[in-house]
């Protein structure tokens, strides 16, 4: 979702910038955009489709998301000549690296969870079982590369 909000704003500032310039807009040509619908489908499956998710596993849906960044990182590295790229493949490498070094899962600590649905709700979850869609709750001193 996040990504969706990131192209809006970064169309709206592209438009407003060839208005402020008074050029045309001219977006850019993006290459192998099919990478970004290839790369998205196991996320899809294993983590965002309902009738699928229940049947992935924990360890199958953790591949599913790491092989998912990978694919995404292959599609910014053939674009990487865009403006703005560089960002989204040092998010990429820095995302990737805490989900592989946390169980294929984005750690969510029980005290940070108890911020975003209320300690009652975090007490009644195990260390170790997923959060939400793609993150683990994990004791703080599990995490690794908490920082």
């Amino acid at each position: 979702m996040i990504l969706i909000v990131a192209i809006g704003v970064g169309l709206v500032i592209g438009l407003g910038w060839a208005k402020w310039v008074r050029q045309p807009y001219r977006p850019p040509t993006i290459n192998h955009f099919w990478l970004v619908i290839v790369g998205f489908l196991p996320q899809f499956f294993a983590i965002y489709l309902w009738n699928t998710r229940t049947a992935f596993p924990d360890w199958l849906a953790a591949l599913s998301l790491a092989v998912s960044q990978f694919i995404l990182f292959f599609f910014a590295w053939l674009n990487r000549s865009l403006p703005g790229m560089l960002i989204l493949i040092i998010g990429l490498i820095l995302n990737l690296t805490v989900i592989l070094a946390n169980h294929g899962f984005m750690p969510v600590s029980p005290q940070t969870a108890a911020r975003l649905v209320g300690e009652e709700a975090v007490g009644k979850l195990e260390t170790g079982s997923r959060f939400g869609l793609k993150d683990i709750l994990l004791a703080t001193e599990e995490i690794r590369l908490e920082f």
